[in-house]
């Protein structure tokens, strides 16, 4: 019992720790949305697409007479778009859609980006990222055979005046007749100028933007946009507690459970009276 007790105290100064570390300065998972998906009757593509159909609710969808575009736009948002040369231009709403709660930007012929709210109140020297959950667009029908995916790549681009900085977002791996999953982007912002006049947009890399004129007409690099945070890290408290070296080191999981001999992977590492975390790679 004493070991069941030391485990889980261990694992809440940790998990304290690591609160205390993160500073959110913008978040947003778009659950607000849902009175406007209602409305629009959309379903959740990424995990019902072997069900369901892709959907085109755009975001002219109402509610009370306010649509979907008008409320983002409300909150802070501004979208980017680039069209391709044997299309005719349209305006923001009808190139960004609803899903059940998130965000599909972009179709054949159209590219669509977003530009996230002015953050506040953000120290010169906070140590920032940028993460977020996004999936490219599953093409085909339900039951269709080695259904593709758009070679969407994504770039968050750092805006400053004239200023703008592009840092590239890992490409997808999947391939046809994988099964549909998200994936997380976790962007670094170090060294980036980051104030309340800073413009950070999330859109597909620059050889996708906009169309070329050559391009085949079906060349679509549409994608899907969930989970949008902010985030600053800094040194937790307990890093400046100085370490007793003749101390025995202990490991232990992310569940507090003692481990005798490590693998690969992150765990808390308690010397002395300190507990801090550490990821172990052999």
């Amino acid at each position: 019992m004493k070991k069941i007790l030391l485990s889980l105290s261990l694992a809440a100064i940790s998990l304290s720790a690591i609160a205390q570390s993160e500073t959110i300065y913008f978040q947003d998972d778009f659950e607000w949305l849902e009175p406007w998906v209602t409305a629009a009757g959309v379903h959740d593509f990424v995990a019902e697409s072997d069900e369901v159909k892709a959907e085109s609710k755009n975001l002219t969808t109402e509610v009370d007479g306010v649509s979907a575009y008008e409320v983002l736009v409300g909150e802070g948002y501004s979208f980017v778009q680039a069209t391709h040369s044997a299309y005719a231009e349209r305006t923001p709403d009808k190139v960004m859609y609803l899903q059940k709660n998130y965000l599909k930007l972009g179709l054949t012929g159209y590219h669509a980006g977003i530009v996230l709210p002015a953050l506040k109140n953000v120290p010169a020297d906070a140590k920032l990222h940028i993460s977020f959950d996004w999936a490219p667009m599953r093409q085909g029908d339900p039951g269709a055979a080695n259904r593709k995916y758009d070679p969407t790549q994504l770039v968050v681009i750092i805006t400053n005046g004239y200023s703008e900085n592009q840092i590239i977002v890992p490409q997808h791996t999947l391939k046809a007749g994988d099964d549909y999953v998200w994936m997380k982007a976790d962007v670094d912002l170090e060294g980036q100028s980051i104030n309340d006049a800073t413009k950070i947009t999330i859109r597909q890399i620059d050889s996708q933007w906009p169309y070329k004129a050559d391009a085949a007409k079906s060349a679509v690099c549409r994608y899907f946009l969930d989970n949008i945070k902010v985030y600053g890290t800094s040194t937790s408290a307990i890093d400046g507690i100085a370490i007793d070296g003749n101390a025995p080191v202990e490991y232990y999981n992310m569940l507090g459970v003692r481990v005798a001999n490590p693998g690969n992977g992150l765990y808390l590492v308690k010397q002395g009276n300190v507990v801090c975390k550490k990821f172990i790679k052999k």
